[in-house]
């Protein structure tokens, strides 16, 4: 290629790459960034500049806009396309402070991909206003942002729409809103290492059921003292929720994690820490979808109510730690409802550290399976509603029971091999002719059904001449004639 050729065509590429690139300044900049730059703002309706350097960029290639240090006042929305990020200074340096009731920046061009907003703070206020929104754009990203309603107001921080996949939400904090801090409803958008702080009203984020596979991950949730809310609710299946931290939950109405819906199957609650004096931690609502999984949490809470609420079927609790400080919690630490049937509770730590008159596990469903849990320090360690609920008790270590491991295990429910709670217990006798007392050393007061008799010889016919109670079964069998007993079941 001649030489001149070749410089034609790295002035033309150096050209293009040039006017692909805007700086915007604002009115507060320092004189000499103000004479760099391309656009020049007057403080007063800074969006007239940015909107006009936002649609100089190649209507085909978009590219970025530059705001400098200094605080920059919108009087309507800046609206951008796709591929087209707006960059400022950082968070402590650019400042975007937008009039009341105005949304503030909109990123909207169907079926296109990348573009975002990094590194400026920006402030809103009004109902139904929102901070940042998506739509039709793929793969946007919105990092290092400080998102803030400006007073108490209706107003969300970021809703990314549901044809705006898998877009990126990093390293933001979002403060003071009391719709929602971040609505997604379109699949694969991740939320990672954000804090949203004060969020005084519905949720904190708002997965819809449109938005499936999302990943929620290590965020710190923190709610205003005395609102209810939601911290993470989601409708939507695949939700992966994985090492946030929820914390400040200040009334009985408010929920860590909420799974609702029917499209809310298949999630994922592992790794996360809960701290909190009212409320719920993770509840699994009816209306849910099935085969969610909540593993390896810890929760730490002087909550009146339940650590773990579970009132749908087919989930499985696993390998969590849940530590309560209650002297009368009034309920159970994991709390399975009457319509959660077929859920499994296992390998779990379930530790009061006061004297509780309650359960640390409830199970109103049926066919529960409760195998190799520590459960500490309550009155009954597994409480079971129905006598016919058919439930598994299996392997399971009672610790520091006020009256006894299992309440009410049924006919039908499978129980033995647990420490702390007798449940396996055989002996021989001889029969008197009349009715014997024998002790059974069971931990639980057994039915006829529970206590097989067999007889050692053809004519010694033992039979329960009474029911057992929580010491003694009673038996009558031929006289001088051998017997045996066993706990069955």
């Amino acid at each position: 290629m001649p030489v001149n050729l070749l410089e034609q065509v790295v002035q033309i590429v150096t050209s293009a790459k040039r006017e692909s690139t805007y700086i915007v300044a604002a009115s507060d900049a320092p004189a000499h960034v103000i004479a760099q730059a391309d656009y020049k703002c007057d403080g007063v309706a800074d969006n007239v500049q940015i909107q006009a350097a936002i649609d100089a960029l190649p209507a085909a290639g978009g590219g970025k806009i530059r705001l400098t240090q200094g605080t920059f006042n919108l009087a309507a929305a800046l609206t951008a396309g796709g591929n087209t990020f707006l960059e400022g200074a950082g968070i402590e340096s650019t400042t975007i402070s937008v009039a009341d009731n105005v949304n503030g920046i909109v990123i909207s061009e169907a079926s296109t991909y990348g573009g975002g907003v990094k590194d400026l703070t920006l402030k809103v206020e009004g109902a139904a206003v929102i901070g940042i929104s998506v739509s039709g754009v793929w793969k946007s990203c919105l990092e290092s942002l400080k998102i803030e309603a400006k007073t108490a107001s209706y107003a969300t921080g970021i809703r990314i729409l549901s044809a705006a996949y898998l877009a990126s939400i990093r390293n933001c904090r979002i403060i003071g809103f009391t719709t929602y801090g971040i609505n997604l409803a379109a699949n694969g958008c991740v939320v990672d290492n954000c804090d949203l702080i004060g969020i005084s009203g519905s949720k904190d984020i708002y997965v819809e059921s449109t938005a499936q596979g999302c990943k929620i991950l290590n965020n710190w949730l923190e709610s205003a003292s005395g609102r209810d809310v939601r911290h993470i609710q989601t409708e939507a299946s695949y939700t992966i929720i994985y090492g946030n931290a929820i914390d400040g939950m200040y009334t009985a109405a408010s929920i860590g994690v909420y799974i609702v819906g029917a499209g809310a199957r298949n999630c994922l609650v592992v790794g996360n820490t809960f701290d909190f004096s009212k409320g719920v931690g993770i509840q699994i609502d009816t209306t849910a979808g099935e085969s969610n999984i909540i593993a390896s949490n810890t929760f730490s809470t002087t909550t009146d109510s339940n650590a773990i609420l579970v009132a749908k079927n087919n989930q499985t609790i696993d390998g969590n730690n849940i530590y309560i400080s209650v002297a009368d919690l009034g309920t159970a630490a994991v709390y399975l409802g009457a319509n959660a049937h077929d859920i499994v509770v296992s390998n779990n730590t379930i530790k009061n550290t006061l004297a509780n008159p309650d359960y640390g596990i409830y199970v109103g469903g049926l066919r529960a399976v409760i195998k190799g849990n520590i459960i500490d320090k309550w009155t009954y360690g597994i409480s079971l509603a129905q006598a016919g609920s058919a439930a598994v008790i299996e392997g399971n270590n009672f610790l520091n029971m006020t009256t006894a491991g299992v309440d009410v295990p049924g006919n039908a429910t499978v129980i033995h091999h647990n420490a702390g709670f007798v449940t396996e217990n055989s002996g021989a006798s001889t029969g008197t002719g009349a009715q014997q007392t024998i002790a059974h050393g069971l931990g639980f007061t057994p039915t006829r059904q529970r206590i097989a008799l067999t007889a050692g010889s053809a004519t010694a016919l033992p039979f329960h001449s009474a029911d057992p109670d929580a010491t003694n079964i009673y038996v009558t069998a031929a006289l001088n004639q051998p017997w045996y007993w066993a706990r069955v079941g």
